[in-house]
C-alpha cells in the first residue's frame, strides 16, 4: 500500500501538470530543467515525503528568485491540485517564508483549503510560538471549515508526520483557546481534528484533559461527539475516570 501511495501522489503526471500550470502564468518557465530536477537517478528509491521535498526544491530553483512572485504562481497551480499532491506548495512556503510571515500565513490559509498546511505550520509554531497561536485563535473563527481545521490540527501536540513542537508536548494547554472555539463546530471535519487533538493531550495531561471533558460533557450533540472519540484511547485502557463519565462504571462494552 505505501508503495502504491509514494508512485500515485508523487509521479510524472503532476510533475507534467505543474509545468503547464507554471508556464501559463511564467512564459520563461524551464519545463526542462524542471523534469531534469525532479527526477535524478535516485528518485525511484524515495519515499513519499522525499518526493514531496524533491519536487518543492525543485520548484524553488525554476521559480522566480522573489518570494513574493514564486507565490502568484503557486497561488494560481494550487486550486487545481488536491489531496497529498497539493502538500507541495505549503511545504514551499515552510521551507522559504518564515522570514516573510504576513505573505505566509496568508499563502498557509489559501493551501490549506486544496490539501493541507497543517504540517507547514509547524515550524512556525517553533519560530514565534505566541504570535502563531494568535494566528491559530484568528483561523479557528473563519467561515471556511479547512482554515478552522487548520487551527486545531496544525496544533497538534502529537500530529502525525508533523514536524515535533516541544512547547505544545510540555504545555498542550496552550491550545484550549482554539479548541474552544471549535467544540460545537458544524463540521464533522473539524470535529474529528478537536477531538484527535484532545485524544493527543490524553497521553500528556490526561487529568486536565478529562477535567475539560466533563466541562463540556452533555451540552451539546456536537460536542459529545467530540467528548466520546477524543476519549477513545482512555476508554480502550479501561481508565476509570473516563468511563464514569459516560456512566461505564467498571465496563464500557
Amino acid at each position: 500500500m505505501a508503495e502504491e501511495l509514494r508512485k500515485s501522489v508523487f509521479n510524472e503526471e503532476l510533475i507534467t501538470h505543474l509545468s503547464d500550470a507554471f508556464s501559463r502564468e511564467m512564459s520563461s518557465f524551464d519545463k526542462k530543467t524542471f523534469h531534469e530536477l525532479v527526477f535524478q537517478q535516485d528518485w525511484e528509491d524515495l519515499a513519499l515525503k522525499e518526493r514531496m521535498r524533491r519536487i518543492t526544491l525543485s520548484m524553488h530553483e525554476v521559480l522566480p528568485a522573489d518570494y513574493e512572485e514564486a507565490l502568484h504562481i503557486l497561488y494560481k497551480a494550487a486550486p487545481t491540485v488536491g489531496g497529498l499532491q497539493g502538500t507541495i506548495f505549503p511545504n514551499y512556503v515552510e521551507l522559504y517564508g518564515l522570514n516573510a510571515w504576513e505573505a505566509s500565513i496568508k499563502a498557509l490559509a489559501f493551501f490549506t483549503r486544496f490539501s493541507t498546511s497543517e504540517f507547514a505550520v509547524r515550524p512556525f509554531l517553533i519560530q514565534d510560538q505566541k504570535r502563531m497561536l494568535e494566528q491559530m485563535i484568528e483561523w479557528a473563527g473563519d467561515e471556511n471549515h479547512h482554515i478552522r481545521r487548520l487551527a486545531s490540527e496544525g496544533s497538534r501536540p502529537r500530529l502525525p508526520w508533523g514536524q515535533s513542537v516541544p512547547a505544545l508536548k510540555q504545555e498542550p494547554k496552550q491550545t484550549l483557546p482554539i479548541l474552544e472555539q471549535l467544540k460545537c463546530d458544524e463540521s464533522l471535519y473539524v470535529r474529528k481534528s478537536v477531538a484527535n487533538h484532545l485524544n493527543d493531550i490524553s497521553y500528556i495531561e490526561k487529568d486536565w484533559m478529562l477535567d475539560v471533558m466533563k466541562s463540556w460533557y452533555g451540552k451539546d450533540a456536537k460536542t459529545d461527539w467530540i467528548v466520546k472519540h477524543a476519549c477513545r484511547s482512555l476508554l480502550k485502557k479501561g481508565d476509570p475516570e473516563a468511563l464514569s463519565l459516560f456512566g461505564y462504571g467498571d465496563d464500557p462494552g
